[in-house]
């Protein structure tokens, strides 16, 4: 009888008159795991590429994100569009009409950035933010992810504070972080505490001096 009944399901199953049953899970996810997105952003990366600018462009790089390169280095930079597809712009970064001109040619591109991290002096991280909250006041963002600013090793890191106040207004959140990570070592806590910061949820995360 069994027998039977097993074989009438499944001949009314290749029938359409049933439907598989499949176990729903719903939304439940692994225990012991903690899931969050990080959709693919628009990231400019101001210094040196190497050391945590290296490791930073690569951290964003897999994560889907565009990154684009300002630095003065133009074989290291040039070498680093062809081998991991990042946009390039040789730029040295204490001429502030340099820095201008490869930032509009940026934005026009992007028509905006979401994420700048500056590896570079005090004074030309705030050639960067100037030209960026001068672009936000020309195209403000309606809604969605603002933007951060991460320092990295600033002069004087009471700079996060003073362009955080800057940089509100456009819902860009600034963090300063002082590192130790060395030239050649690939994703170290300075690439994945940028990621962290760079989460859409975390942009309540500003004006801080994070030591990694």
């Amino acid at each position: 009888m069994a027998d039977n009944y097993l074989e009438k399901r499944m001949e009314d199953l290749k029938a359409g008159r049933l439907k598989p049953t499949v176990a729903s899970t719903g939304n439940a996810k692994r225990k012991g795991y903690v899931d969050f997105p990080f959709p693919p952003r628009r990231v400019l990366i101001a210094g040196r590429p190497e050391g945590v600018a290296l490791d930073l462009m690569r951290a964003m790089l897999k994560t889907g994100s565009k990154v684009a390169l300002f630095d003065s280095d133009k074989t290291a930079g040039e070498a680093l569009a062809y081998n991991e597809g990042v946009r390039f712009h040789h730029v040295d970064v204490s001429t502030p009409s340099d820095v201008a001109a490869a930032f509009a040619n940026l934005t026009e591109a992007w028509r905006d950035i979401d994420i700048l991290i500056s590896t570079v002096g005090n004074n030309d991280t705030r050639s960067l933010a100037d030209l960026w909250s001068t672009h936000r006041r020309r195209f403000p963002v309606p809604f969605g992810y603002g933007g951060r600013f991460i320092i990295i090793n600033p002069d004087d890191a009471a700079i996060g504070a003073e362009l955080q106040t800057q940089l509100a207004g456009h819902r860009i959140a600034v963090n300063c972080m002082i590192t130790g990570a060395r030239p050649g070592d690939e994703l170290r806590d300075a690439a994945r505490t940028c990621l962290t910061l760079c989460l859409p949820g975390c942009d309540f995360i500003r004006a801080q001096v994070i030591t990694v």
